[in-house]
């Protein structure tokens, strides 16, 4: 598929002190098969090496942007920055220290381009432990598959907890729709539970997606 008919996707990187991870994760980003990208950073006041790092990614590559505060805001801030910094039809949210396949973006972007009423869609995620090289287990939204409204899409996600969507491929104009994350535990999840009402959650059912459970929030916020 030619870039002219490539649909825009955002791609937001909310950063803090990611000097140790946002190298691999940049350039992950930048090798994905998919090629109408933006990639915007958004940098919440990092002390360490991250502002040098990034600057060199946007010298690199004309598709990335670094943007930075003076002032750390806390992290549902940062990631509501660099949605509201996006312009494309699509975005999603890349932390610093998970792990896509190469094909994650493609693959996600095709599923929604065939499903019109989907708000965002996830692919299978291999959920590992820091330290542990076996996987734990993969997690999806197989429940999903079968419904047909926002009120079932809505209660499903209150018994069978989305949560590894926060890193799918969302549809923007919905995400503009919602309250964004606020100040509060779990916002995360009361996030995908609210946009669950514009419509259906879908997804890519292979795995393309690895999660490392660790103290991310020293990373991201």
């Amino acid at each position: 598929m030619e870039i002219k008919d490539q649909p825009l996707v955002s791609i937001g990187v909310p950063v803090y002190n990611g000097e140790k991870t946002i190298a691999k994760a940049l350039d992950a980003l930048i090798a994905q098969d998919y090629s109408n990208l933006e990639i915007i950073i958004s940098d919440n006041a990092s002390t360490d090496a991250t502002q040098e790092l990034c600057r060199k990614y946007t010298l690199k590559d004309t598709r990335v942007t670094y943007k930075r505060v003076k002032k750390n805001h806390g992290s549902g801030w940062n990631f509501n920055n660099v949605m509201e910094l996006s312009s494309g039809k699509y975005f999603m949210w890349a932390a610093v220290d998970d792990e896509r396949e190469l094909s994650f973006v493609s693959a996600c972007v095709e599923k929604m381009e065939q499903s019109p009423d989907a708000v965002v869609c996830q692919a299978h995620t291999a959920m590992y432990i820091e330290g542990r090289e076996e996987r734990l287990c993969v997690v999806h939204t197989n429940s999903f598959d079968k419904l047909t409204s926002s009120v079932e899409y809505y209660r499903e996600t209150l018994t069978q907890n989305p949560a590894m969507s926060i890193y799918g491929l969302y549809r923007l104009s919905a995400m503009h729709k919602t309250h964004m994350l606020e100040k509060f535990l779990g916002s995360d999840i009361a996030f995908v539970q609210e946009i669950s009402i514009y419509g259906n959650i879908v997804q890519v059912p292979r795995v393309l997606f690895n999660y490392y459970g660790r103290e991310k929030w020293n990373t991201i916020h």
